[in-house]
C-alpha cells in the first residue's frame, strides 16, 4: 500500500471513529457534519472527500456495524451449534449479547439512535444475519443435530425477541443478567423447538 493509499485510509477511518462518538452523544437528528469534522480534527475538504453529509456517514457507519454483528455472531453460533448442537444454544446466545458488552460504543450507539434502528428490520439492513440464521438452522436439521421445525418462524420470533433484549440493555446498561438471559433464551428456544419436533412426527 502506497503512502497516499495509507493516509486515505487513516482519513477516513478518523472520520468514521468521530462518527460513532458523535451520533452516540447526539444521534443522527442531533448531530450535523461540523461535530463530525471538529471530532476528527480533518479539515472540511478532507472530510468531504470522503462524504457529502452526515447521511451518508451514518448509513456507512451503520453499514461497518451490521458487518462486525453479523461476523461475530456467525461465527458464536457456528462454534456452538459445531461443539454442541442445544448443548450449547445458552453460550451462542451470551456470545452474541456479549457482542454489545464488549462493543459498548454500539450500544451506545443504539440507544441514541432508537428510531432509526427500527427502521433497519424494514429496510432490508438486517437481511444478512437472518439469512445467516435460517441457513445454520437448516443445515443443523439437515445434519441431526436439530428435530425438524418451521425455520423461517423460528428465526423470526428468535430475532425479534433477542432485538428487544437488547433494547432493554439500552434502557437498563447496569442490570441486565446476560448470563441469565442468554439461558433463558436457550430454555426458551429448546422448549419451543422440541415441541415443533413432536408435534411433527405424531402428524
Amino acid at each position: 500500500m502506497s503512502k497516499r493509499e495509507e493516509t486515505k485510509k487513516e482519513n477516513r477511518a478518523k472520520i468514521m471513529s468521530s462518527a460513532l462518538s458523535v451520533f452516540s452523544e447526539k444521534g443522527l437528528d442531533g448531530a450535523n457534519i461540523r461535530d463530525i469534522i471538529r471530532e476528527s480534527e480533518l479539515s472540511p475538504g478532507t472530510f468531504y472527500n470522503y462524504f457529502e453529509s452526515k447521511e451518508e456517514v451514518y448509513y456507512s457507519l451503520l453499514d461497518d456495524i451490521i458487518l462486525t454483528i453479523r461476523t461475530e455472531a456467525r461465527n458464536s453460533w457456528k462454534k456452538s451449534s459445531e461443539e454442541g448442537g442445544m448443548d450449547s444454544i445458552a453460550q451462542s446466545f451470551e456470545s452474541f449479547l456479549n457482542i454489545f458488552v464488549t462493543h459498548p460504543e454500539l450500544l451506545k450507539f443504539f440507544e441514541r439512535n432508537q428510531h432509526h434502528v427500527r427502521e433497519l428490520r424494514y429496510n432490508g439492513k438486517l437481511d444478512g444475519i437472518l439469512l445467516d440464521l435460517e441457513n445454520d438452522f437448516n443445515e443443523a436439521i439437515k445434519n441431526g443435530r436439530f428435530p425438524p421445525f418451521p425455520v423461517k418462524l423460528i428465526t423470526l420470533t428468535l430475532f425479534g425477541t433477542v432485538f428487544e433484549i437488547l433494547g432493554e440493555m439500552v434502557r437498563n446498561p447496569y442490570t441486565f443478567n446476560i448470563t441469565e438471559t442468554a439461558q433463558n433464551l436457550s430454555n426458551f428456544f429448546r422448549g419451543g423447538v422440541l415441541q415443533m419436533g413432536i408435534f411433527n412426527k405424531k402428524k
